[in-house]
């Protein structure tokens, strides 16, 4: 038998063993019979039959069988078979094996067994006699008692490839041929044989790429083919395509598909099975819910693809309620309920597990799959006990349980148990290598370092290959401290996959260099690696080590909105915020929140308190609900009561925390000695090594907090009682001798001080090189103390001298404690402090961007007192928004005009500088009575600096009278000064004098752009529009800026000239934000 004929024999047997069959019988006619005979000596057998069966591929169960190989043996057919019974084939059931044999009469018979325990027949008859006398050739399948599975000495055979069984189903149901008794011509035998061959050609090619994920091409597949006449396709079609559909979580596509077949498959589980599955995989449960619903007869098969969707779409409660309506739940079923349990991870899910397992037959346990579920279910709720129990009862051990018991273990936090039990395991896979360097990496010694370089070098080659595999050792390495090997691993690696990427982004902020974890992004990004969650969550913790706003909202920008709604990226977005001195921003991100935890409550806190918003963060830290405060919770209102000093606010919530651990009482000490409350913070330590043993962060809390009291004594003390405390760590007290060096420094024993350095320098213990970075341009910097490497560092050294000559003349003076060596011979105070890394930073803003009105530096170590006081009046000097922040993650935001009115006042002899520096920032405010007091005091009032900042806020005053008395004041040379000229027509404007604001006006003999701008604002507000557009028309084009045409519209505005403002705007070549919104407000 062969070519296309070949493939109608097949499609007999096929059809007979659908689904649909029901002791069905198949004639041909004597015509047909006869052609079938020609074209296959052996079309009588079983042998022909089944040979075929095996050319063509499919998938299935009972209805999708490839047999191979068969020979006929002589066997003696029961008498029982002569009964008949009509059944259901369920398309599910799966062949486990099969006999065959033939009788002397020349019936052929092949027996199947199904996993179910059912027993099938397929009886091929060859030539016979119809009632007619004509030959015919009959196929019958019948369903058999279970005791008829009798091989006896008949070779018992499983099934080889599978094959799809049902092409003709869809013939049949569209009447080109009748199910039943219908005799086939000879031309009708031919043409179905081509029909069906041209089918089975389609679905061997769809499956093929379905096989090799080619799923596009699947349907590209489907679209030529079929789709223009989709009511003939056969089911196995229908199936593969959606399976493509399935595998691209094209739900649209497969929607379409549904409804086009729709009314075809009432009676067809397989494909109401293929749909439920394309809606579970593509989140739809709802539709997926409304199939199995109309299933009347539901097969454990049904029960099993809905219990599997639910626990996709985290709905296992749904599919445990579903497992109750089974009454005979089979082992796949049992395993979906404990992937149910071990989603939900609850007592009640693990009092249902126990008892599951405590009822199932003992059957159930030589499966491994359905023990290795048993195993993750009960690690994932919590016993342990029962799983460790279950896992040493098994006899057959699969590497899966040892991976769900390894896995279970670094869960719960016991890495050791999870190595004893790898040593255990012959020969491991890639899965039970990856949960060894978890486990290793959850322990993170240096210890453990050896063994993982070890083991990486013992695994086979390939097993490289597996992203997470290689994800899992760089970030065991990373844990382990050996960034350095795991890059030069991530380095060699040809083909660098997200989890990789992750992995190292990862350790790049654990090692505080947020520069590399943005160098991986960028990577990424020419790469063409699309960022997932994990990715953007490691890039917000790297935009919150640097503390930019200006870098942080240009990386934001590009993550898209679904992943900003993202609790997590919420979360992190909050603390990026806070740190970066953006608390408006982090606020609105907090309010947003769906789904607020103890996590987004301790950003928020932690967010306040890093702003000196201590009183914000203590309300918010009360409104928390009090199964929500957990360790971090209480440190981060601890500190932030620390960085505001609210030390009575403190000492409550510390009295009140439920448990003191080493943390909370860490920042408890902080908070005290911040304050100078020294004997507290010591009484406090004694009270927890009481029944703790001692611990460095606490002492070196204690110890900043005296730096700052300048008490060499104390400190000297406090340093001896480290040293009896931890004799054996003289490496960690490194950061301690520097602190007591420059205590004795500040306080002037400068002998000491060098004595300490010259004991550093002799044990090789290596000072921490204070490093400052910032913004500027969108360009990230970064600057050393004494930097020389910067291109442009002349003129860096350049502003900083100027810098530190208007800090002089506004009364600031270099605090020399702050200096902690000697000075060279060609030093000064001044030339050491100006120095330092964070007044570099600030210098090179102004240098690149000298009207910069916001800079942001971020400091690994804390910023020294003189650099703290210097840079809150380098802002109130150039009027700027500075905010500095240092290793103690804390904010210094300099645009304080509190502290510049206190320092003010404290000065002795204010100059003009300092008067108009107050003025400005009085104005900027809407404070303009205080800049008048401000200038009443003044004995030195003629500088033209001095009366503009006057003449503005006698504008925001308006008040005619007062305005005249003290512009009667100003000297007449100064009068004729442009900008002062400038600001009186925008004061008579807006004191409603607009002939004074015309006369001065007509005396100017060139008037700038200012100037324009500032006369059509005053006609404007005086409601004289048509003379403001009058001026208008006037300007030269290149005098006309944003501004003039801001004034112009809003004059128009004022006077209701709607139709001049729309000729106006029109003819704007560059429209702006302010301006399209100045249009928009036309009245």
């Amino acid at each position: 038998m062969g070519g296309k004929e070949s493939l109608l024999t097949t499609s007999i047997i096929t059809a007979a063993l659908s689904d649909r069959v029901v002791n069905s019988t198949l004639q041909l006619s004597s015509q047909g019979a006869r052609w079938l005979l020609r074209n296959s000596q052996q079309a009588a057998s079983a042998v022909a039959v089944f040979q075929s069966l095996s050319t063509i591929r499919g998938s299935g169960g009972l209805a999708n069988l490839a047999l191979n190989g068969l020979r006929i043996q002589d066997f003696q057919v029961p008498d029982e078979l002569n009964d008949y019974e009509t059944f259901t084939i369920d398309t599910s059931d799966i062949i486990t094996d099969y006999y065959e044999y033939t009788t002397s009469t020349s019936h052929a018979f092949v027996i199947f067994r199904t996993e179910n325990g059912n027993v099938y027949m397929c009886h091929l008859v060859g030539e016979h006699s119809n009632s007619d006398n004509s030959p015919a050739l009959y196929v019958q399948v019948r369903k058999l008692n279970s005791s008829h599975w009798q091989p006896r000495n008949i070779p018992v055979r499983q099934p080889g490839r599978e094959v799809t069984c049902d092409m003709l189903r869809r013939y049949i149901d569209n009447r080109i041929v009748n199910w039943g008794h219908y005799v086939y011509s000879e031309n009708d035998c031919r043409h179905f044989a081509m029909i069906i061959a041209s089918d089975l050609d389609l679905v061997s090619k769809m499956k093929f790429f379905n096989d090799e994920k080619q799923f596009k091409k699947t349907l590209q597949l489907f679209d030529k083919h079929k789709e223009q006449n989709i009511e003939t396709c056969s089911n196995s079609i229908i199936i593969q395509a959606l399976k493509a559909c399935t595998q691209l979580r094209d739900l649209k596509r497969g929607s379409l598909i549904h409804r086009l077949i729709s009314s075809q498959i009432k009676n067809d589980s397989s494909i109401v099975f293929s749909l439920i599955q394309l809606y579970m995989q593509c989140g739809d449960v709802t539709n997926a819910q409304s199939l199995f619903d109309t299933i009347i007869k539901k097969s454990l098969s049904i029960y099993g693809i809905m219990m599997k969707g639910y626990i996709k779409n985290n709905m296992p409660n749904k599919a445990i309620e579903l497992f109750h309506q089974i009454k005979k739940p089979d082992e796949i079923i049992i395993i979906f309920l404990f992937n149910a349990g071990a989603k939900l991870e609850s007592t009640e899910a693990l009092h249902l597990i126990k008892e599951t397992l405590s009822q199932i037959p003992k059957s159930f346990f030589s499966n491994v799959r359905l023990v290795a579920s048993a195993l993750d279910a009960l690690m994932k709720c919590g016993d342990i006990l029962h799983a460790q129990s279950l896992f040493n009862k098994s006899k057959n051990k699969s590497l899966s349980m040892y991976g769900v018991m390894m896995k279970g273990y670094v869960k719960h936090n016991r890495p050791h148990e999870a190595i004893e039990l790898f040593n255990q395991i012959k020969d491991p896979d890639e899965v039970i290598i990856l949960l060894l360097f978890n486990a290793y990496a959850q322990i993170g010694s240096t210890e453990v370092l050896s063994l993982i370089k070890k083991k990486s070098l013992e695994i086979p080659q390939s097993f490289y290959s597996n992203d997470y595999l290689v994800a899992s050792l760089l970030d065991a390495l990373i844990k382990c401290d050996d960034l350095a090997y795991a890059q030069s691993l991530f380095n060699s690696s040809r083909c660098k996959t997200i989890s990789m990427f992750g992995a190292m982004m990862s350790g790049f902020n654990k090692e505080n260099n947020p520069f590399k974890t943005l160098s991986l992004f960028n990577e990424m990004k020419i790469s063409g690696i699309k960022p997932n969650r994990i990715i953007y969550l490691c890039l917000i913790k790297a935009l919150s080590q640097i503390g930019d706003y200006s870098l942080c909202k240009s990386f934001i920008e590009e993550i898209p909105n679904h992943f900003l709604i993202d609790n997590q990226c919420q979360t992190a977005l909050i603390d990026m915020y806070g740190k970066s001195g953006c608390i408006d921003q982090a606020k609105q991100i907090f309010a947003k929140m769906s789904q607020l935890d103890h996590i987004g409550y301790t950003a928020m806190i932690n967010s306040y308190g890093l702003n000196g918003m201590g009183t914000q963060a203590v309300e918010l830290y009360h409104q928390m609900p009090l199964k929500s405060k957990n360790e971090v919770t209480h440190v981060c209102v601890l500190n932030a009561c620390s960085h505001s000093g609210l030390v009575d606010e403190a000492r409550s919530i510390f009295q009140n925390a439920q448990i003191k651990t080493l943390k909370i009482f860490t920042s408890m000490v902080d908070c005290l000695s911040r304050a100078s409350f020294f004997e507290e913070a010591q009484k406090l330590i004694d009270e927890f090594e009481h029944n703790q043993q001692s611990v460095l962060p606490m002492y070196m809390a204690l110890l900043s907090g005296v730096r700052n009291d300048k008490n060499s004594q104390l400190s000297q003390q406090i340093y001896d009682r480290m040293k009896q405390r931890f004799p054996e760590i003289n490496n960690s007290l490194t950061p301690a001798m520097v602190l007591l060096a420059n205590i004795y420094a500040s306080s002037g024993e400068i002998n000491k001080a060098s004595d300490i350095k010259i004991q550093l320098a002799k044990s090789g213990a290596k000072k921490k090189v204070g490093l400052s970075w910032t913004v500027v341009l969108g360009q990230l910097y970064e600057f050393r103390a004494h930097d020389q490497t910067h291109p442009r560092s002349s003129e860096i050294y350049a502003e900083m001298e100027k810098i530190s000559k208007e800090l002089i003349e506004h009364g600031h003076q270099y605090d020399s404690s702050w200096v902690t060596r000697p000075l060279d011979h060609d030093e000064t105070i001044a030339s050491v402090l100006c120095g330092h890394s964070e007044k570099l930073a600030i210098a090179w803003n102004f240098v690149a961007n000298p009207t910069t009105s916001r800079i942001q530096v971020t400091k690994n170590l804390r910023v020294c007192g003189d650099c703290h006081r210097a840079t809150k009046l380098i802002a109130a000097i150039r009027q700027c928004e500075i905010v500095v922040r240092d290793a103690n993650h804390a904010l210094v935001k300099c645009n304080d005009l509190t502290y510049a009115q206190s320092f003010f006042d404290a000065s002795i002899k204010n100059g003009v500088g300092m008067y108009a520096v107050m003025m400005n920032g009085y104005n900027k405010e809407n404070n303009p009575l205080k800049t008048l007091n401000l200038f009443y005091q003044m004995k030195d009032k003629n500088h033209s600096i001095i009366y503009l900042h006057v003449i503005k806020a006698l504008s925001r005053i308006g008040d005619y009278k007062l305005s005249q008395s003290i512009i009667e004041q100003i000297p007449n040379d100064l009068l004729h000064d442009n900008q002062i000229q400038t600001v009186l027509i925008d004061m008579w404007g807006k004191s409603g004098s607009i002939d004074k604001v015309k006369e001065l006006f007509d005396k100017i003999s060139q008037s700038n752009q200012y100037q324009y701008a500032a006369i059509i604002n005053a006609y404007g507000l005086n409601g004289m529009g048509i003379q403001a557009i009058e001026i208008y028309r006037q300007i030269s084009l290149n005098l006309i800026d944003e501004i003039t045409h801001i004034c112009i519209l809003n004059a128009c505005s004022h006077s209701g000239l709607v139709q001049e403002a729309r000729s106006i705007f029109e003819n704007i070549p560059i429209k702006t934000v302010s301006i399209y919104t100045t249009m928009v407000y036309q009245r």
